[in-house]
């Protein structure tokens, strides 16, 4: 009971941060009132009201009363905390210093906090600034909340474009300028990207040697082994493996995406399967289970080997930059094993691990919450725990026979017309005729059925020398589609990788394989360096990406293969009306079983209610829709006006 209880807060923690988000983004209407230090003292008093809170809620003993403050008091929380962050109105933040014009200069000094981020032509670095100077040409401290600086540096610079680290403690001069914002509807927003993603709220263009120079490093010693490791696997990546196999290998084990060709990415996003260059919880899962294995060949018990593997992914994290997706799938799967390790059931340790991690990453966070990265992958992770069940009951149930013949075949037939032509799909006249095609094919299929069964043909029949696993495989994608692919690629990207489904059988198992043994290559090579031998190393290196070499021109070769089949479609945006019908019918095939009990019980319940006590009820639950579909028309009709 404690643990539905604590997936309660976490999951109302996040709503409170999405509504806040949502409504109140601007908070000016709330904070005016109120001077800068009354607002900080007044937060942490209802932080700190909200813990007391969450304590009575765990281990109080009024059910009525607690199941509203569970919801209600993790809702502010959520949106305070979100508050905490979106709020500029320290006097030192970045927000508060920037120049008006290009020309301009200010002075800053800071630590790079993040792996840089290489590009063709320039370095995108992430600083922390403790010291600024302005006009007034003195250095100052800078106090409380600062937000972060995004510097970008190109060969101009000198020597420093080649050695730049995370860690650097650097003093740049430039002009501190706003990032670029949204120009039109619907385009990229690059001043939110970076807000979201970074925490950066300024930019800096540093041109010449004399703009920008190390002054120190700020290195704990566990960031200084992981950075060394990943040169040593860098190089023996490279020694071992020919080029552009070696920038792909480099890119999904160490998160080296700067050196993959621009050809290969556009055919990776295409084909769906662009989400491996992107070290996330994918690549996270594998290297957990390298490790997993290594401790279980050697026979290490499960509490010894659940710390080694959770060192090992924070090794990972930190080799791979510490991007939010790698952190957020590090800490899910350490979480997850530590529950796993200690009792808890592997279904339930996924239930409660999803909306902790999502809460702990928002409470250091929040800004993350609308980013694609945040959202795909906790969706995707999601989906599998949520509606890989209710896939398998339904093919179960109701594809197998002829019916199974009549499903994969309208699978192919509307994958045909998104490939050829996807235009089709907005012709109303089109879309009634198939709809009425698919309803008349699957009775047809029906009537067959009850006359001639094909009771061999369903999906948990398949023959016996293929593997069940393969079954789950399918079962999984399939939820993936349902629950993150088919709405969040229209919502984001505004197309969709109609080769995505059928790539990814192929793309997923083949990508672990590669993560696996090129991550091992390099652990090999760098630990043998290690110990001054070297040349052996690089042999057992050489021949595992030998072999490495020839899956990743298989993984290439499937991607090209499915760009050239499969068309790239745009889509249109979804409106936010659509998606909460969409989702709400999600959340209602994931939640069948507990919703129709919660109804039944409600319904017991109504019989012993008197006229005046259902009508109080009524009256509750009719203003909570009126005030749902206010909140609703205020922001979403208003914009679109």
């Amino acid at each position: 009971m404690t643990t539905n209880k604590i997936i309660a807060f976490c999951y109302s923690f996040i709503l409170g941060t999405a509504l806040a988000i949502i409504f109140f983004s601007s908070f000016d209407v709330f904070v005016t009132p109120f001077a800068f230090s009354e607002l900080l003292l007044i937060h942490w008093i209802f932080i700190g009201v909200g813990a007391l809170s969450l304590i009575w809620i765990i281990f109080g003993k009024y059910r009525l009363l607690s199941a509203v403050m569970l919801v209600l008091i993790p809702m502010l929380l959520g949106a305070a905390n979100y508050w905490r962050f979106f709020n500029t109105k320290f006097p030192d933040h970045i927000s508060n210093q920037l120049d008006k014009q290009f020309w301009d200069k200010t002075g800053i000094r800071g630590t790079v906090i993040r792996e840089p981020d290489e590009r063709a032509d320039k370095t995108n670095l992430f600083v922390r600034p403790f010291e600024i100077r302005k006009k007034d040409g003195q250095w100052r401290k800078l106090k409380g909340r600062t937000g972060n600086i995004l510097v970008q540096v190109k060969p101009g610079v000198g020597d420093y474009y080649e050695e730049c680290e995370y860690g650097d403690v650097i003093e740049v001069e430039s002009a501190l300028m706003v990032p670029m914002e949204k120009k039109n509807p619907g385009s990229f927003d690059y001043k939110d990207y970076l807000r979201s993603m970074f925490g950066a709220y300024g930019c800096m263009y540093p041109r010449t040697p004399e703009q920008v120079k190390k002054i120190g490093e700020s290195r704990g010693w566990l960031l200084r082994f992981a950075l060394d490791l990943k040169k040593k696997m860098i190089v023996i990546t490279k020694e071992t493996m020919p080029y552009p196999q070696s920038a792909f290998l480099g890119g999904v084990t160490l998160g080296t995406r700067g050196g993959v060709p621009p050809q290969m990415k556009f055919e990776f996003q295409a084909t769906g399967v662009a989400h491996v260059l992107s070290v996330s919880g994918l690549h996270a899962g594998f290297i957990a289970l390298l490790f997993f294995t290594i401790c279980s060949i050697l026979r290490i018990p499960p509490k010894p080997r659940w710390f080694l593997v959770t060192v090992g992914l924070l090794i990972f994290t930190l080799i791979t930059g510490a991007r939010p997706a790698t952190v957020r799938a590090s800490m899910m799967y350490s979480i997850l094993m530590l529950f796993n390790t200690f009792g808890l059931g592997l279904k339930a340790s996924t239930a409660l691990t999803i909306p902790l991690t999502g809460a702990i990453i928002l409470i250091f966070n929040p800004l993350l919450l609308p980013s694609a990265s945040f959202v795909l992958s906790y969706m995707a992770v999601w989906s599998l725990c949520y509606l890989t069940g209710p896939v398998e009951k339904f093919f179960t149930r109701y594809v197998h026979s002829w019916m199974f013949i009549v499903f994969f075949f309208w699978v192919f037939a509307l994958t045909a017309v998104v490939s050829v032509e996807y235009d089709l799909l907005r012709n109303s006249s089109f879309l009634i005729v198939s709809a009425l095609a698919i309803v008349l094919s699957f009775v047809f299929a029906a009537r067959l059925h009850a006359v001639k069964p094909l009771d061999g043909l369903a999906m948990n029949k398949m023959p016996a020398g293929l593997p069940q696993s393969l079954v789950q495989f399918f079962y999984a994608q399939f939820a993936i589609q349902i629950g993150m692919m088919i709405p969040l690629s229209a919502a984001y990207f505004h197309r969709y990788p109609a080769a995505g489904v059928f790539a990814n059988f192929i793309a997923i198992p083949l990508i672990g394989l590669i993560v696996m043994a090129g991550f091992l290559a390099g652990l090999i090579g760098a630990l043998f360096s290690a110990l001054n031998m070297p040349a052996l190393g690089s042999l057992i290196a050489l021949y595992l990406n030998a072999g490495n070499y020839w899956l990743c021109i298989g993984f290439t070769g499937t991607a090209r293969f499915f760009f050239k089949a499969f068309t790239y479609p745009f889509m249109p945006t979804f409106s936010a009306s659509w998606l909460i019908m969409y989702y709400s019918g999600v959340f209602l095939i994931a939640f069948y079983r507990p919703v129709m009990d919660g109804i039944e019980e409600m319904y017991q319940r109504l019989k012993y209610y008197s006229k005046g006590e259902l009508y109080v009820r009524a009256s509750l639950i009719a203003l909570a829709v009126l005030l749902a579909f206010f909140l609703y028309s205020w922001k979403f009709k208003e914009q679109k006006t």
